[in-house]
């Protein structure tokens, strides 16, 4: 179960629905959650900051980078989005959060997804 978000467990075993695959593919990481509806929840640290891997073109997360951790409240530093039930989108819970997944789309070249939502 999830500590800080009461009645949501982690999702256990490997994820192979190739939509649900799609639409997570531009975390690093994160957390599958599920509540007893059987809706399921995405969480996500944004205390990383993302950037451009030089060497690989890749993505690059920078841990513990004070500038950008003094932008978020702590309460902001992990978002909660919702999967939609066709688990063909997500649903991001603030305007940091939405921005956060745009900036992470970008960066894995995800142009047409980071423009749609």
């Amino acid at each position: 179960h999830c500590d800080q978000h009461g009645g949501l467990r982690v999702v256990e075993g490997a994820i192979e629905e190739a939509a649900l695959l799609r639409i997570l593919q531009p975390f690093p990481r994160f957390l599958l959650l599920q509540d007893d509806a059987d809706d399921l929840y995405v969480l996500v640290s944004v205390a990383d900051r993302p950037g451009r891997d030089s060497k690989d073109s890749g993505l690059s997360l920078q841990r513990g980078d004070e500038d950008w951790l003094a932008n978020f409240r702590i309460d902001q530093r992990h978002q909660l989005f919702s999967v939609h039930a066709s688990h063909e989108f997500l649903s991001a819970p603030t305007m940091l959060a939405q921005l956060f997944l745009m900036l992470l789309r970008v960066l894995h070249g995800m142009y047409e997804d980071a423009c749609r939502d």
